[in-house]
């Protein structure tokens, strides 16, 4: 029980990480558009690929 939650923690923080970096460079891409707009879309969907793994991983350990 407390390793499958050490891990549900350490996925959030990850994840939080993650987006942060896609906020941060969404921001920048409003002065360099073409370089940090494709750089957030790939954060991006690695944050949302990841948050799937996620919630599949919640739901298979209930």
């Amino acid at each position: 029980m407390k390793k499958s939650l050490k891990n549900i923690l350490k996925s959030a923080v990850t994840l939080g990480f993650l987006y942060f970096i896609a906020s941060f460079c969404a921001y920048l891409a409003r002065e360099q558009l073409n370089l940090f707009t494709f750089i957030h879309f790939i954060l991006l969907t690695f944050f949302t690929i990841s948050l799937l793994i996620f919630v599949m991983e919640i739901v298979q350990n209930k």
